[in-house]
Formats: structure tokens, sequence, C-alpha cells
């Protein structure tokens, strides 16, 4: 009884993470203030299988992707007609995801609050690491394909670095907290069914 609800419970909590997530990047929000990276800290934490920490944010990424893509962001696409399924700048979102996800597996071995925190700095730091160096290196892009582009294009992000460690450190706590606070839950009321 006891592991089915805890089961169950993980994945109310997980589905809860994935919709917090995408609904943090369709609604209006400040620049960069989205749960992107807390669901890939949160399922390197709590997925036995890695594979799914990385599929369930790049999933919610990708279908985000393509309402922003296919609404408010149409105007930055050079294809007038159409639906627009997939951008190159996609590919380096999921590899910033993929590589929190490695990352935080490692740190949140034990989780409490050094590790969330520990692994919610990390992941922003590597998010915009390859973000932006996507950015750098996309064909689009407006820096010059040398170290001095490379060091302009992080410089004008950093002032998105703050936004984005800020809503981790917000989502991180939100979704490790509701965790938590099921799991109680859950064994509570599974101790006092099995004191009846």
């Amino acid at each position: 009884m006891k592991n089915n609800s805890m089961n169950q419970q993980n994945y109310i909590v997980i589905g809860f993470a994935v919709l917090v997530a995408a609904l943090s990047r369709i609604i209006p929000h400040p620049d960069n203030f989205t749960a992107t990276e807390s669901l890939a800290i949160f399922g390197a934490a709590y997925l036995t299988r890695k594979q799914y920490a990385i599929i369930l944010p790049v999933l919610m990424m990708f279908v985000t992707d393509f309402i922003i893509n296919n609404t408010v962001a149409r105007s930055y696409f050079s294809q007038p007609t159409g639906l627009i399924w997939f951008s190159g700048y996609m590919l380096y979102g999921w590899l910033g995801i993929a590589l929190t996800v490695v990352a935080g597996s490692g740190m949140l071995r034990k989780i409490n609050v050094v590790s969330v925190a520990g692994a919610s700095v990390s992941g922003v730091l590597i998010f915009f690491l390859v973000t932006n160096f996507g950015v750098w290196a996309g064909s689009q892009t407006v820096y010059p394909k040398d170290i001095a582009g490379l060091l302009a294009c992080y410089t004008a992000g950093i002032p998105f670095l703050k936004s984005s460690l800020l809503s981790t450190l917000f989502f991180s706590t939100l979704l490790f907290t509701s965790f938590e606070l099921a799991k109680k839950i859950i064994l509570k009321n599974a101790a006092v069914s099995a004191e009846k």
C-alpha cells in the first residue's frame, strides 16, 4: 500500500511540475523567469530513470516552443506561412537541459537545501553558457564569429541571468517543497490506514 501510494504521489507531483514549467513559459512573465531548469533539477533528483529527467523537460520545451513560435514570436521567423515546428536554437536549449540533469544527478544524491540550491545555481549557469553559445553560433547572430563576439554575446546575456537564477531558486523551492509535503501527507495517511 505504501509503495503504491508513493508511486501515485510521484506521478502526481511530477505532472504538477511539468504543468508549472509549461505554464511558466507560455503565460506572460518577466524575461527568463520560468521553471525550465527547475523541472530538470527536480527530475534529476526524483526520477530513477534519468532519461525521463531529460525527456520530460525537453518535451515540455518542444511543446511550449511550438506554441510560442507560432504565436508571440512568429514575427521573428522569415517563413511567411505554415507552422514553425523546429528552429536550430531549440537544440541548444535541449542540450542545456540534458547537461543540467547530468550535473544535478551528481549533486542531488542527498537532497537538502544546500544540494538543491547548488544544483539550481549550477543548472542556471550551464543553461546560460550553452544557450548563449547557441545564440553566438547561430546563423542569424549579430555577434562576430570570434572570441570577442562570443564574450559580447555572454555579456549581453548577463541581465537575463539574474532573472533566470531567481526563477530557478523560486521554482525549485516550490517543486521540492510540494513534493516533500505530499510525501509526508501520503505517509501519514498510510500510517493511519495501517492502524485501522
